[in-house]
């Protein structure tokens, strides 16, 4: 992308602050809108624009500029805040008042699990189809080379230096943004599969919580 090179972690850390403070901006937003609409309506479309916002990293290019990676990432994350609030809001206030504080926990542990598998899977995808992409242009490289340039773009940028091969440096790179388009592909249709199921699960139930059974902000706190 254009501008990211030669970026520090913190600077690299920095462009993804857009999506917290989106998420932190949806979260509120997506809890009032269920009471109006219901959960199912708010966090499906929710959901729906956070598999478009992967979408749009289809259009992510080595010269993309930062300010439309900050823009996608401040939408993702309002999305992602209409998708989670209100529905850790409906899991929590169909328990018990005395059961709140165990489900609050068990949802929280079911959510962190989901992100790590599906981090690991989505992280497979990407290697996988970098492995796949980038070993034609490895193929004349000695086997110790090839071997060292194969596992990530990192890794194949670092070969290319030590054998003053700029082509390969520039091979790597346009192989990742082409792996990274096949993995949030791949995250697109697995969250917009799971936006038609909560829609469909949600359709004839009202699930955010009555005016007279509101749940307690330290449950929701610990979700």
């Amino acid at each position: 992308m254009q501008g990211a090179r030669g970026m520090s972690a913190l600077q690299t850390g920095l462009l993804f602050l857009p999506g917290a403070i989106g998420l932190a901006v949806g979260s509120p937003v997506g809890a009032r809108l269920a009471k109006r609409y219901g959960v199912g309506p708010v966090s499906g479309v929710g959901l729906l624009v956070v598999a478009a916002g992967f979408l749009a990293n289809l259009t992510y290019g080595i010269d993309t500029p930062l300010a439309w990676f900050c823009t996608v990432g401040f939408v993702t994350g309002v999305a992602m805040g209409l998708g989670i609030a209100p529905t850790v809001a409906a899991v929590i206030a169909v328990l018990p008042v005395d059961r709140m504080g165990a489900g609050s926990a068990v949802n929280n542990t079911v959510r962190q699990v989901g992100s790590v598998l599906g981090i690991a899977v989505l992280g497979t995808i990407l290697t996988t189809a970098y492995r796949d992409r980038i070993a034609p242009f490895l193929a004349n490289l000695p086997a110790g080379a090839r071997d060292a340039a194969t596992p990530s773009a990192e890794r194949t940028r670092a070969v290319a230096d030590a054998l003053h091969r700029p082509e390969l440096t520039d091979a790597a790179n346009r192989v990742f943004v082409a792996s990274m388009h096949v993995t949030a592909a791949s995250a697109a249709l697995t969250l917009a599969a799971g936006a038609v199921l909560l829609i469909v699960a949600f359709r004839r139930r009202h699930t955010a919580p009555s005016p007279d059974r509101e749940v307690p902000m330290v449950a929701l706190e610990r979700a």
